[in-house]
Formats: C-alpha cells, structure tokens, sequence
C-alpha cells in the first residue's frame, strides 16, 4: 500500500494572502491509498499520475494531442508487458534446461565395472596398476615383431 497525498505548495502570492506559509485546511486532500498488488490498483496508481502530469499538457496541446498520447502510453505499457513476460519464460525454460544437463551427462563405464567384484579389496592405487597391466597384456607386444635385415650402405665391404 503506498500513501499518495496530494498537496498544493503554498505560492508567494497565495502565502502573503492567507499570511500563512501552509495551504489553507479546506484545500487539502486526503491521503489516497494505493493497493499496487493488485492489477486495477497500479493501473489507476499510473492513471492518476499521468493526469496530474497531462493537466499541464492538456492546457498546451488539448485534448485530442491528450488522448492520443495515452493510447501510445497505454500501447507501449502493453508491448513491455508482453516482452517482459516472454523474456522471464525463456529464462525460466534455459534455467530447467541448465539443470536437466548434468542429468543426461552419461558417465562411460568401461571395465571398471567388472573388476569391481574382483578388486573390491584393492586400494584405488593397486586398482590402477592392474589396470594399467591388464591394458599392457592386451596391447601387441613390441618384442615379437621381426626385425628387418640391415640393409647394407652402397659403400660397405665385408671384410
């Protein structure tokens, strides 16, 4: 709830009259409350303040200048509205998104797996170097692998 009161400054001219420096009791208003949780509250809130505001312009520019500048208030207070909303849906929907990944992120699991029964009393050390020897064992031995003849320089002679 927001208090708006309306007052009317005390003027030079008004304040020598009246010979005092505070508008007179008569002219003040009440305090008007606001209820801005309310759609209709903040609407008339905006109202109101746009009147007070467009009382100056509509003394310049008269009322048709004064309609057609609340259509166009009223116009771009709409698109923002709707631009705010469709902005907060797609963060809305990136933010459930950015939690979902870690979700679909698949862990491979290879051996690991299978050895698990076999080397449950093994530290996460000697795990490793069984891994590491398994994977040797696997791997093509480099000694088996025949050598080719040394192929002789053009140069060289048996002696």
């Amino acid at each position: 709830m927001v208090n708006v009161r309306r007052m009317r400054p005390a003027t030079p001219a008004t304040a020598a009259v009246r010979g005092k420096t505070e508008p007179a009791e008569e002219n003040k208003e009440k305090p008007v409350i606001v209820d801005l949780n309310v759609t209709e509250g903040r609407k008339e809130y905006v109202e109101r303040k746009l009147n007070d505001i467009l009382e100056s312009i509509g003394e310049s520019y008269g009322k048709r200048m004064t309609n057609e500048l609340m259509k166009r208030l009223e116009k771009t207070i709409r698109e923002f509205h709707g631009e705010v909303t469709k902005i907060l849906d797609k963060l809305e929907t990136l933010e459930d998104e950015r939690h979902k990944v870690p979700e679909k992120i698949v862990v491979p699991q290879t051996e690991q797996v299978l050895d698990e029964g076999e080397l449950s009393g093994m530290s996460e050390i000697e795990r490793r170097l069984e891994m590491k020897e398994r994977e040797k064992q696997e791997s093509p031995k480099t000694d088996e692998i025949t050598e080719e003849p040394k192929r002789r320089g053009l140069f060289s002679r048996k002696k």
